[in-house]
Protein backbone atom coordinates (compact mmCIF):
# COMPACT_ATOMS: atom_id res chain seq x y z
CA UNK A 1 0.00 0.00 0.00
CA UNK A 2 1.30 4.07 -0.67
CA UNK A 3 3.16 5.01 2.66
CA UNK A 4 5.79 8.00 2.84
CA UNK A 5 7.53 8.55 6.00
CA UNK A 6 5.17 5.82 8.13
CA UNK A 7 2.08 7.93 6.23
CA UNK A 8 -0.36 5.52 5.37
CA UNK A 9 -3.10 5.24 3.26
CA UNK A 10 -5.46 2.00 1.02
CA UNK A 11 -8.94 1.32 -0.14
CA UNK A 12 -11.12 -1.43 0.67
CA UNK A 13 -14.66 -2.83 -0.72
CA UNK A 14 -15.85 -5.67 1.32
CA UNK A 15 -13.39 -4.83 4.13
CA UNK A 16 -10.75 -6.34 1.44
CA UNK A 17 -7.76 -3.72 0.37
CA UNK A 18 -7.75 -3.27 -3.09
CA UNK A 19 -5.05 -4.72 -5.23
CA UNK A 20 -2.56 -2.30 -6.31
CA UNK A 21 -0.82 -2.09 -9.57
CA UNK A 22 2.23 0.15 -10.84
CA UNK A 23 3.24 1.57 -7.42
CA UNK A 24 5.54 4.45 -8.44
CA UNK A 25 7.33 7.46 -6.42
CA UNK A 26 7.98 10.81 -7.57
CA UNK A 27 9.80 13.50 -6.18
CA UNK A 28 10.70 11.84 -2.87
CA UNK A 29 7.28 12.97 -1.50
CA UNK A 30 4.75 11.64 -3.89
CA UNK A 31 3.80 7.35 -4.22
CA UNK A 32 0.63 6.54 -6.45
CA UNK A 33 -0.64 3.26 -8.10
CA UNK A 34 -3.47 1.64 -10.20
CA UNK A 35 -6.51 0.25 -8.68
CA UNK A 36 -9.65 -1.58 -10.16
CA UNK A 37 -12.24 0.22 -9.64
CA UNK A 38 -16.45 -1.88 -9.81
CA UNK A 39 -19.41 -0.17 -11.01
CA UNK A 40 -21.87 0.45 -7.88
CA UNK A 41 -19.63 -0.61 -5.64
CA UNK A 42 -18.94 1.44 -2.49
CA UNK A 43 -15.53 1.88 -0.74
CA UNK A 44 -13.95 2.51 2.40
CA UNK A 45 -10.43 4.42 3.45
CA UNK A 46 -8.37 3.83 5.74
CA UNK A 47 -5.12 5.85 6.99
CA UNK A 48 -2.95 5.55 9.54
CA UNK A 49 -0.17 8.38 11.20
CA UNK A 50 3.07 6.02 12.12
CA UNK A 51 5.58 8.94 11.55
CA UNK A 52 7.59 11.07 13.52
CA UNK A 53 4.87 13.81 12.91
CA UNK A 54 3.19 14.69 16.32
CA UNK A 55 -0.17 15.45 14.42
CA UNK A 56 -1.06 15.32 10.78
CA UNK A 57 -4.36 16.44 8.47
CA UNK A 58 -5.48 13.58 5.70
CA UNK A 59 -6.95 16.19 3.31
CA UNK A 60 -8.72 13.88 0.75
CA UNK A 61 -9.62 14.89 -2.86
CA UNK A 62 -11.82 12.87 -5.07
CA UNK A 63 -11.79 13.52 -8.72
CA UNK A 64 -10.11 17.05 -7.89
CA UNK A 65 -12.88 18.11 -5.11
CA UNK A 66 -11.58 17.62 -1.76
CA UNK A 67 -14.29 15.87 0.35
CA UNK A 68 -12.95 15.70 3.74
CA UNK A 69 -10.22 15.92 6.28
CA UNK A 70 -8.63 13.82 9.31
CA UNK A 71 -6.92 14.63 11.56
CA UNK A 72 -4.18 11.82 13.20
CA UNK A 73 -2.27 11.94 16.05
CA UNK A 74 0.92 9.66 16.20
CA UNK A 75 0.23 5.95 16.53
CA UNK A 76 -3.44 6.59 15.19
CA UNK A 77 -5.46 4.46 12.65
CA UNK A 78 -9.10 5.38 11.18
CA UNK A 79 -10.86 3.52 8.87
CA UNK A 80 -14.06 5.54 7.53
CA UNK A 81 -17.17 3.92 5.24
CA UNK A 82 -18.65 7.57 4.83
CA UNK A 83 -17.45 10.56 5.02
CA UNK A 84 -19.15 14.16 6.26
CA UNK A 85 -21.00 15.88 3.79
CA UNK A 86 -22.77 18.11 6.01
CA UNK A 87 -22.75 19.64 9.70
CA UNK A 88 -25.48 16.26 10.39
CA UNK A 89 -24.91 14.15 7.63
CA UNK A 90 -22.31 11.09 6.14
CA UNK A 91 -22.55 9.67 2.99
CA UNK A 92 -20.48 6.55 1.46
CA UNK A 93 -18.70 7.13 -1.57
CA UNK A 94 -19.37 4.95 -4.21
CA UNK A 95 -17.64 4.08 -7.95
CA UNK A 96 -20.28 5.05 -10.93
CA UNK A 97 -20.49 5.37 -14.70
CA UNK A 98 -20.01 8.48 -15.96
CA UNK A 99 -22.51 9.89 -17.36
CA UNK A 100 -21.80 11.50 -21.11
CA UNK A 101 -23.60 14.41 -23.34
CA UNK A 102 -23.69 14.96 -26.55
CA UNK A 103 -24.76 18.67 -25.65
CA UNK A 104 -22.00 21.22 -26.13
CA UNK A 105 -22.86 23.13 -22.71
CA UNK A 106 -21.37 20.05 -20.83
CA UNK A 107 -18.29 21.14 -22.29
CA UNK A 108 -18.33 24.08 -19.42
CA UNK A 109 -18.94 20.76 -16.88
CA UNK A 110 -17.44 22.47 -12.98
CA UNK A 111 -16.00 18.68 -13.33
CA UNK A 112 -11.97 18.87 -13.40
CA UNK A 113 -11.62 16.46 -16.11
CA UNK A 114 -7.86 16.14 -15.28
CA UNK A 115 -8.57 15.03 -12.36
CA UNK A 116 -11.39 12.28 -12.72
CA UNK A 117 -10.47 8.83 -11.86
CA UNK A 118 -8.48 10.25 -8.86
CA UNK A 119 -8.71 9.70 -5.34
CA UNK A 120 -5.39 11.81 -3.13
CA UNK A 121 -4.68 12.12 0.19
CA UNK A 122 -2.32 15.41 0.73
CA UNK A 123 -0.83 15.24 4.39
CA UNK A 124 -0.01 18.07 6.02
CA UNK A 125 2.57 18.85 8.90
CA UNK A 126 0.06 20.42 11.58
CA UNK A 127 -0.35 21.85 15.31
CA UNK A 128 -3.35 21.64 17.26
CA UNK A 129 -4.57 24.95 18.35
CA UNK A 130 -7.93 24.91 19.60
CA UNK A 131 -11.39 23.80 19.93
CA UNK A 132 -15.05 25.40 19.32
CA UNK A 133 -18.85 25.30 20.02
CA UNK A 134 -20.68 22.77 17.46
CA UNK A 135 -20.30 23.82 13.94
CA UNK A 136 -22.76 25.72 12.28
CA UNK A 137 -25.28 23.82 9.29
CA UNK A 138 -23.00 23.05 6.44
CA UNK A 139 -22.84 20.91 3.25
CA UNK A 140 -20.40 19.83 0.58
CA UNK A 141 -21.53 18.09 -2.88
CA UNK A 142 -19.92 16.24 -5.63
CA UNK A 143 -20.33 17.69 -9.01
CA UNK A 144 -22.33 15.04 -11.14
CA UNK A 145 -23.47 16.73 -14.53
CA UNK A 146 -23.20 14.93 -17.46
CA UNK A 147 -19.61 15.16 -19.32
CA UNK A 148 -19.48 15.79 -23.03
CA UNK A 149 -18.76 12.77 -25.03
CA UNK A 150 -15.90 15.11 -27.01
CA UNK A 151 -13.98 15.99 -23.43
CA UNK A 152 -10.60 14.28 -23.07
CA UNK A 153 -10.85 11.61 -19.96
CA UNK A 154 -8.95 8.36 -18.72
CA UNK A 155 -11.67 6.40 -17.28
CA UNK A 156 -14.94 5.79 -17.35
CA UNK A 157 -15.80 5.39 -13.77
CA UNK A 158 -16.54 8.54 -11.03
CA UNK A 159 -17.12 9.00 -7.58
CA UNK A 160 -20.49 9.62 -6.40
CA UNK A 161 -22.20 9.54 -2.94
CA UNK A 162 -24.29 6.91 -1.19
CA UNK A 163 -27.40 7.11 0.67
CA UNK A 164 -27.29 9.50 3.47
CA UNK A 165 -26.98 8.52 7.32
CA UNK A 166 -27.81 10.97 10.43
CA UNK A 167 -24.43 12.40 12.08
CA UNK A 168 -24.39 14.59 15.45
CA UNK A 169 -22.76 17.48 15.45
CA UNK A 170 -19.03 17.34 16.47
CA UNK A 171 -16.66 19.89 17.96
CA UNK A 172 -14.52 21.99 15.85
CA UNK A 173 -11.26 21.22 16.11
CA UNK A 174 -8.74 24.46 14.63
CA UNK A 175 -5.32 23.41 13.37
CA UNK A 176 -2.46 25.18 11.47
CA UNK A 177 -0.22 23.98 9.09
CA UNK A 178 3.63 23.96 9.49
CA UNK A 179 5.65 25.27 6.83
CA UNK A 180 2.63 25.91 4.15
CA UNK A 181 4.89 27.14 1.69
CA UNK A 182 6.93 24.14 1.44
CA UNK A 183 3.57 22.03 0.51
CA UNK A 184 2.06 18.87 1.62
CA UNK A 185 4.46 16.62 3.69
CA UNK A 186 3.54 13.64 1.55
CA UNK A 187 0.96 12.99 -1.75
CA UNK A 188 -0.69 9.35 -1.66
CA UNK A 189 -2.67 8.93 -5.06
CA UNK A 190 -4.81 6.13 -6.39
CA UNK A 191 -5.68 5.96 -9.79
CA UNK A 192 -8.82 4.15 -10.07
CA UNK A 193 -9.87 2.47 -13.81
CA UNK A 194 -12.24 0.00 -15.08
CA UNK A 195 -10.61 -3.15 -14.53
CA UNK A 196 -11.00 -3.99 -18.90
CA UNK A 197 -8.97 -0.79 -19.28
CA UNK A 198 -6.63 -1.16 -17.11
CA UNK A 199 -5.88 -5.10 -18.95
CA UNK A 200 -6.12 -3.20 -21.89
CA UNK A 201 -3.24 -0.91 -21.34
CA UNK A 202 -1.34 -3.72 -19.77
CA UNK A 203 -1.52 -2.48 -16.36
CA UNK A 204 -1.52 -5.65 -14.33
CA UNK A 205 1.98 -6.47 -15.73
CA UNK A 206 3.72 -3.18 -16.33
CA UNK A 207 7.43 -2.49 -15.80
CA UNK A 208 8.17 0.47 -14.08
CA UNK A 209 10.36 3.14 -16.20
CA UNK A 210 11.10 4.63 -12.69
CA UNK A 211 11.18 2.19 -9.94
CA UNK A 212 10.33 2.99 -6.31
CA UNK A 213 13.37 4.49 -4.45
CA UNK A 214 13.15 4.87 -0.64
CA UNK A 215 12.32 8.47 0.44
CA UNK A 216 14.35 10.69 2.17
CA UNK A 217 13.73 11.36 5.96
CA UNK A 218 10.82 14.16 6.21
CA UNK A 219 12.05 17.49 6.67
CA UNK A 220 13.09 19.05 9.72
CA UNK A 221 12.70 15.73 11.42
CA UNK A 222 15.00 12.65 12.63
CA UNK A 223 13.76 9.46 10.85
CA UNK A 224 12.11 7.59 14.16
CA UNK A 225 12.72 4.15 15.76
CA UNK A 226 10.10 1.40 14.71
CA UNK A 227 6.86 2.18 15.32
CA UNK A 228 5.00 0.22 18.63
CA UNK A 229 1.63 -1.12 17.91
CA UNK A 230 -1.35 0.96 18.46
CA UNK A 231 -2.76 0.04 21.95
CA UNK A 232 -5.90 2.36 21.00
CA UNK A 233 -8.70 -0.22 21.47
CA UNK A 234 -10.89 1.23 18.58
CA UNK A 235 -7.86 0.05 16.30
CA UNK A 236 -9.88 -2.84 14.54
CA UNK A 237 -7.66 -5.99 14.54
CA UNK A 238 -7.58 -6.00 10.90
CA UNK A 239 -5.79 -2.54 11.25
CA UNK A 240 -3.26 -4.01 13.56
CA UNK A 241 -2.61 -6.71 11.46
CA UNK A 242 -1.92 -4.62 8.51
CA UNK A 243 0.82 -2.99 10.02
CA UNK A 244 2.69 -6.53 10.05
CA UNK A 245 1.76 -7.31 6.29
CA UNK A 246 1.42 -4.82 3.06
CA UNK A 247 -1.69 -5.67 0.43
CA UNK A 248 0.86 -5.51 -2.18
CA UNK A 249 4.80 -5.77 -2.96
CA UNK A 250 6.39 -3.11 -4.09
CA UNK A 251 9.05 -5.57 -6.27
CA UNK A 252 7.71 -5.66 -9.42
CA UNK A 253 8.37 -8.73 -11.91
CA UNK A 254 9.86 -6.81 -14.80
CA UNK A 255 8.08 -8.90 -18.13
CA UNK A 256 7.29 -7.68 -21.10
CA UNK A 257 4.34 -5.71 -21.25
CA UNK A 258 1.51 -7.92 -23.18
CA UNK A 259 1.09 -7.29 -27.23
CA UNK A 260 -2.00 -5.48 -27.49
CA UNK A 261 -3.13 -6.55 -30.97
CA UNK A 262 -6.08 -4.77 -32.30
CA UNK A 263 -8.20 -7.98 -31.20
CA UNK A 264 -7.96 -6.93 -27.43
CA UNK A 265 -8.67 -3.12 -28.14
CA UNK A 266 -11.72 -4.57 -30.11
CA UNK A 267 -13.13 -6.03 -27.19
CA UNK A 268 -13.79 -3.01 -25.51
CA UNK A 269 -17.00 -1.19 -25.95
CA UNK A 270 -16.51 2.51 -28.11
CA UNK A 271 -16.55 4.43 -24.95
CA UNK A 272 -14.05 2.20 -23.22
CA UNK A 273 -12.20 2.06 -26.45
CA UNK A 274 -11.31 5.75 -26.07
CA UNK A 275 -10.67 6.05 -22.61
CA UNK A 276 -7.96 3.38 -23.85
CA UNK A 277 -6.39 5.22 -26.65
CA UNK A 278 -6.38 8.67 -24.94
CA UNK A 279 -4.40 6.85 -21.71
CA UNK A 280 -1.45 5.52 -24.33
CA UNK A 281 -1.48 9.11 -25.49
CA UNK A 282 -1.43 10.76 -22.16
CA UNK A 283 1.33 8.34 -20.89
CA UNK A 284 3.46 8.76 -24.04
CA UNK A 285 3.07 12.64 -23.74
CA UNK A 286 4.46 12.39 -20.69
CA UNK A 287 7.38 9.68 -21.74
CA UNK A 288 8.23 12.51 -24.12
CA UNK A 289 7.68 15.52 -21.25
CA UNK A 290 10.33 13.49 -19.39
CA UNK A 291 12.77 13.00 -22.01
CA UNK A 292 12.28 16.74 -22.70
CA UNK A 293 12.93 17.89 -19.47
CA UNK A 294 16.22 15.64 -18.87
CA UNK A 295 17.62 16.89 -22.71
CA UNK A 296 17.14 20.88 -21.08
CA UNK A 297 18.78 19.67 -18.11
CA UNK A 298 22.03 18.69 -19.45
CA UNK A 299 22.17 21.21 -22.28
CA UNK A 300 22.43 23.85 -19.02
CA UNK A 301 24.52 21.83 -17.41
CA UNK A 302 26.94 21.72 -20.33
CA UNK A 303 26.87 25.62 -20.06
CA UNK A 304 27.96 26.27 -16.69
CA UNK A 305 31.05 28.59 -16.63
CA UNK A 306 34.22 26.88 -15.25
CA UNK A 307 34.79 27.64 -11.30
CA UNK A 308 38.85 27.52 -9.91
CA UNK A 309 39.66 28.44 -6.62
CA UNK A 310 42.05 31.62 -6.00
CA UNK A 311 44.42 32.87 -3.38
CA UNK A 312 41.98 34.76 -1.37
CA UNK A 313 39.40 31.69 -1.04
CA UNK A 314 36.83 32.73 -3.24
CA UNK A 315 35.34 31.17 -6.32
CA UNK A 316 35.89 32.89 -9.33
CA UNK A 317 34.70 32.66 -13.09
CA UNK A 318 38.23 31.05 -15.23
CA UNK A 319 39.84 33.71 -16.92
CA UNK A 320 38.00 36.44 -15.20
CA UNK A 321 40.01 39.40 -12.99
CA UNK A 322 39.57 39.37 -9.66
CA UNK A 323 38.90 43.54 -9.74
CA UNK A 324 35.42 42.32 -11.32
CA UNK A 325 34.72 39.45 -8.86
CA UNK A 326 31.83 40.78 -6.22
CA UNK A 327 32.19 39.07 -2.74
CA UNK A 328 30.07 36.36 -2.20
CA UNK A 329 28.22 36.71 0.77
CA UNK A 330 26.33 33.82 3.18
CA UNK A 331 22.71 34.99 3.65
CA UNK A 332 21.28 33.90 7.32
CA UNK A 333 17.66 32.60 7.94
CA UNK A 334 15.90 35.85 9.29
CA UNK A 335 14.66 35.00 12.28
CA UNK A 336 11.23 37.39 11.73
CA UNK A 337 8.30 34.98 11.07
CA UNK A 338 5.25 36.48 9.21
CA UNK A 339 2.20 35.09 10.56
CA UNK A 340 -0.04 32.64 8.75
CA UNK A 341 -2.58 33.57 6.31
CA UNK A 342 -6.07 32.58 7.25
CA UNK A 343 -5.96 30.21 4.31
CA UNK A 344 -3.63 27.95 5.99
CA UNK A 345 -5.82 27.18 9.27
CA UNK A 346 -7.95 23.72 9.14
CA UNK A 347 -10.98 24.05 10.60
CA UNK A 348 -12.30 20.24 11.25
CA UNK A 349 -15.04 18.16 13.01
CA UNK A 350 -13.98 16.00 15.52
CA UNK A 351 -15.45 12.55 14.54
Amino acid sequence: MPEIFGLIAQLLVDEQPLEEHAVQMDDGTTRSCFVASEEGKAFSIEIGNLSAYEHVVFEMLVDGTQIDSFLLENGDWKVRSSVKISSQTCKPLVFSKIVTSDDDDALDSPTELGSLGTIEFRVWWVQKMMKRDPTDDWEKKLPDTPISERAKVSTSHRISLGPPTAKQKGIRQIVRQMEPDKGPVARLIFRYRPKNVLQAEGIFNITRENPVQEPTTPRNLKRPAPAEKPSDEECSERARKLRRTSSVSLEVKREPAPNRTPHSISELSATEEVVVLREQVRTMQERLDRLERERTVKAESSQVPKLEHSSQHRFVKKEEPLSQVRRIVKREVSPIRLPFPSGEIFDLTDD
